[in-house]
Protein backbone atom coordinates (compact mmCIF):
# COMPACT_ATOMS: atom_id res chain seq x y z
CA UNK A 1 0.00 0.00 0.00
CA UNK A 2 2.88 2.60 0.99
CA UNK A 3 5.00 1.63 -2.67
CA UNK A 4 0.92 2.15 -3.99
CA UNK A 5 0.97 5.69 -2.76
CA UNK A 6 4.28 6.72 -3.57
CA UNK A 7 4.04 5.88 -7.22
CA UNK A 8 0.79 7.29 -7.43
CA UNK A 9 2.40 10.48 -5.91
CA UNK A 10 5.29 10.26 -8.54
CA UNK A 11 3.09 9.26 -11.65
CA UNK A 12 0.34 11.97 -10.90
CA UNK A 13 3.55 14.32 -10.65
CA UNK A 14 4.66 13.33 -14.14
CA UNK A 15 1.00 13.70 -15.28
CA UNK A 16 0.65 17.49 -13.87
CA UNK A 17 4.14 18.25 -15.78
CA UNK A 18 3.17 16.70 -18.88
CA UNK A 19 -0.57 19.05 -18.76
CA UNK A 20 1.46 22.00 -17.67
CA UNK A 21 4.33 21.62 -20.67
CA UNK A 22 1.70 20.62 -23.01
CA UNK A 23 -0.67 23.88 -21.92
CA UNK A 24 2.52 26.53 -21.87
CA UNK A 25 2.47 26.44 -18.72
CA UNK A 26 6.45 25.58 -18.21
CA UNK A 27 6.87 27.54 -14.62
CA UNK A 28 3.92 25.46 -13.32
CA UNK A 29 5.77 22.47 -15.31
CA UNK A 30 8.45 23.33 -12.92
CA UNK A 31 7.08 23.44 -9.43
CA UNK A 32 4.93 20.26 -10.40
CA UNK A 33 7.46 18.12 -10.94
CA UNK A 34 10.20 19.50 -8.10
CA UNK A 35 7.13 19.63 -5.71
CA UNK A 36 6.16 15.80 -6.20
CA UNK A 37 9.74 14.67 -6.11
CA UNK A 38 10.16 15.97 -2.89
CA UNK A 39 6.68 15.02 -1.87
CA UNK A 40 7.54 11.59 -2.31
CA UNK A 41 11.22 11.64 -1.41
CA UNK A 42 9.19 12.77 2.42
CA UNK A 43 7.05 10.06 1.99
CA UNK A 44 9.61 7.45 1.30
CA UNK A 45 11.42 9.06 4.46
CA UNK A 46 8.30 8.45 6.48
CA UNK A 47 7.56 5.21 5.78
CA UNK A 48 11.37 4.22 5.95
CA UNK A 49 11.33 2.59 2.56
CA UNK A 50 14.40 1.60 0.92
CA UNK A 51 14.66 2.99 -2.66
CA UNK A 52 16.19 1.13 -5.04
CA UNK A 53 16.05 3.31 -7.91
CA UNK A 54 16.33 7.03 -6.71
CA UNK A 55 19.57 7.51 -9.05
CA UNK A 56 17.29 7.39 -12.34
CA UNK A 57 14.16 8.64 -10.68
CA UNK A 58 16.62 12.08 -10.31
CA UNK A 59 18.07 11.94 -13.58
CA UNK A 60 14.86 11.70 -15.07
CA UNK A 61 13.58 14.60 -13.46
CA UNK A 62 16.57 16.69 -13.78
CA UNK A 63 16.46 16.17 -17.11
CA UNK A 64 12.60 16.76 -17.09
CA UNK A 65 12.81 20.35 -15.30
CA UNK A 66 16.11 21.76 -17.81
CA UNK A 67 13.73 20.97 -20.55
CA UNK A 68 10.96 22.72 -19.38
CA UNK A 69 13.27 25.28 -18.40
CA UNK A 70 14.51 25.18 -22.05
CA UNK A 71 11.18 25.09 -24.11
CA UNK A 72 9.85 27.76 -21.72
CA UNK A 73 12.93 30.45 -21.74
CA UNK A 74 15.84 29.44 -24.47
CA UNK A 75 13.19 29.26 -27.41
CA UNK A 76 11.12 32.21 -28.51
CA UNK A 77 8.91 32.37 -31.61
CA UNK A 78 8.83 35.44 -33.76
CA UNK A 79 6.01 37.35 -35.10
CA UNK A 80 6.02 35.50 -38.28
CA UNK A 81 6.06 31.78 -36.57
CA UNK A 82 10.15 31.40 -36.81
CA UNK A 83 12.16 30.31 -33.61
CA UNK A 84 14.93 31.46 -32.36
CA UNK A 85 17.25 29.88 -29.70
CA UNK A 86 18.54 32.33 -27.00
CA UNK A 87 22.04 31.17 -26.59
CA UNK A 88 22.48 32.49 -23.29
CA UNK A 89 19.56 31.15 -21.66
CA UNK A 90 20.23 27.65 -23.01
CA UNK A 91 23.61 27.23 -22.18
CA UNK A 92 22.01 28.28 -18.70
CA UNK A 93 19.44 24.81 -19.14
CA UNK A 94 22.37 22.86 -20.21
CA UNK A 95 24.27 23.64 -16.85
CA UNK A 96 20.83 23.22 -15.59
CA UNK A 97 20.95 19.71 -16.11
CA UNK A 98 23.81 19.34 -15.42
CA UNK A 99 23.69 19.83 -11.86
CA UNK A 100 20.58 18.37 -11.63
CA UNK A 101 21.38 15.43 -12.59
CA UNK A 102 24.63 15.22 -11.20
CA UNK A 103 23.66 13.47 -7.46
CA UNK A 104 21.71 10.48 -9.86
CA UNK A 105 24.31 9.57 -11.52
CA UNK A 106 26.97 9.88 -8.68
CA UNK A 107 24.10 7.70 -6.26
CA UNK A 108 24.54 5.11 -9.48
CA UNK A 109 27.99 4.82 -9.92
CA UNK A 110 28.32 4.96 -6.18
CA UNK A 111 25.90 1.74 -5.39
CA UNK A 112 27.66 0.16 -8.34
CA UNK A 113 31.44 -0.17 -6.76
CA UNK A 114 30.31 -0.96 -3.44
CA UNK A 115 32.23 -3.40 -2.10
CA UNK A 116 31.49 -6.57 -0.66
CA UNK A 117 31.49 -7.02 3.17
CA UNK A 118 33.23 -9.91 4.63
CA UNK A 119 31.46 -11.03 8.22
CA UNK A 120 33.56 -11.02 11.06
CA UNK A 121 35.38 -14.27 12.03
CA UNK A 122 34.79 -16.20 15.24
CA UNK A 123 36.37 -14.79 17.77
CA UNK A 124 37.04 -18.35 20.08
CA UNK A 125 41.15 -17.90 19.44
CA UNK A 126 41.68 -14.91 21.92
CA UNK A 127 44.30 -15.47 24.00
CA UNK A 128 43.83 -14.76 27.58
CA UNK A 129 46.77 -14.83 29.45
CA UNK A 130 50.74 -15.33 28.92
CA UNK A 131 51.10 -19.45 29.60
CA UNK A 132 48.90 -20.41 27.12
CA UNK A 133 49.66 -18.54 24.12
CA UNK A 134 51.94 -21.54 22.27
CA UNK A 135 49.36 -23.75 23.14
CA UNK A 136 46.27 -21.59 21.84
CA UNK A 137 48.46 -20.91 19.02
CA UNK A 138 49.38 -24.69 18.05
CA UNK A 139 45.21 -25.43 18.49
CA UNK A 140 44.60 -21.90 16.27
CA UNK A 141 46.82 -23.92 13.85
CA UNK A 142 45.50 -27.49 14.26
CA UNK A 143 42.08 -26.09 14.70
CA UNK A 144 39.28 -27.86 12.02
CA UNK A 145 37.17 -25.33 11.74
CA UNK A 146 39.74 -22.76 10.73
CA UNK A 147 40.78 -24.92 7.56
CA UNK A 148 37.49 -23.83 5.41
CA UNK A 149 38.53 -20.24 6.43
CA UNK A 150 41.86 -20.41 5.13
CA UNK A 151 40.79 -22.39 1.93
CA UNK A 152 38.38 -19.84 1.18
CA UNK A 153 39.49 -16.34 1.93
CA UNK A 154 40.80 -14.03 -0.25
CA UNK A 155 43.86 -13.79 1.51
CA UNK A 156 46.01 -16.45 2.86
CA UNK A 157 48.00 -16.66 6.10
CA UNK A 158 51.79 -17.76 7.01
CA UNK A 159 52.20 -19.59 10.23
CA UNK A 160 55.99 -18.46 10.28
CA UNK A 161 54.65 -14.64 10.62
CA UNK A 162 51.66 -15.77 13.13
CA UNK A 163 54.20 -17.23 15.28
CA UNK A 164 56.46 -14.66 15.24
CA UNK A 165 53.60 -11.62 15.66
CA UNK A 166 52.73 -13.63 18.78
CA UNK A 167 56.23 -14.10 19.76
CA UNK A 168 57.52 -10.98 19.83
CA UNK A 169 54.29 -9.19 21.30
CA UNK A 170 53.89 -11.51 24.16
CA UNK A 171 57.07 -11.64 25.49
CA UNK A 172 58.41 -14.47 24.05
CA UNK A 173 61.33 -12.95 22.15
CA UNK A 174 64.90 -13.46 23.37
CA UNK A 175 65.54 -9.84 24.20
Amino acid sequence: MKNLITFFILFSSLGAYGFFLLSQNYPLAIVSITLGFILWLILMGVFKSRISGLHFILILFGIFVSLAFFIGYAIEQDMWGGYHFNTEISLLSIGLMLLLILPGVYLFYKNSNEPVLIAPTDKSGVFSNENSINQNLNDFQNNNNFQNEFENSMMEYDPELLNSYYQYYYGENDK
